[in-house]
């Protein structure tokens, strides 16, 4: 059975035996009201128990609402149960998750998945740009920030610019003492 409950959701990417996506965005009743939302499954497996959560991402504010398998999972069988549980929870919800075998997997393509899972269990603001575009929820963006306090501290080592306009002049020495600060 799935309880929602608040807890760590962080993994460990050696771990993973399932991790899979919502294949689209659907229209989740919340505590606030419907919302449009994504939702990931994730089973672990640390070689004498395991552990399943459902994820669900609001996409229109910054929330995550974690759900977990409350009965205790000491052997792959009964993980594979309760990963079938909460594909069936998830369902219910009316999601399809895409192919959840993660050993399966190529490195580059378990990287992607691992961070496609981080960005979706840490709810921050997005922009409206990334709300905008729905047809790849919750995907690596670059960040655009342009001071240290943007980019959560720290100091600023030095700027170079990439592109020199204006033909063949050399910049002055001004210019190209800058660009090594």
């Amino acid at each position: 059975m799935f309880l929602e409950a608040e807890g760590p959701t962080a993994l460990r990417p050696e771990m993973i035996r399932v991790l899979c996506f919502s294949t689209q965005e659907q229209l989740v009743e919340s505590p606030v009201g419907a919302e449009r939302c994504v939702v990931a499954l994730a089973a672990v497996w640390n070689g004498q128990q395991g552990f399943v959560a459902v994820l669900v991402r609001s996409l229109d504010q910054p929330a995550v609402r974690r759900f977990t398998y409350t009965e205790p999972l000491r052997t792959l069988e009964d993980l594979e149960g309760a990963a079938q549980e909460g594909h069936g929870l998830v369902s219910s919800m009316g999601f399809t998750l895409d192919s959840g075998d993660f050993a399966g997997l190529e490195g580059p393509e378990q990287k992607l998945r691992f961070t496609r899972w981080n960005q979706l269990r840490k709810p921050r603001q997005r922009s409206a740009a990334a709300t905008a575009d729905s047809e790849q929820p919750l995907r690596a963006e670059v960040p655009t920030a342009s001071t240290p306090e943007e980019l959560g501290g720290g100091a600023v080592l030095g700027r170079i610019a990439l592109v020199q306009k204006g033909g063949d002049e050399k910049p002055d020495w001004l210019t190209q003492l800058l660009a090594f600060f």
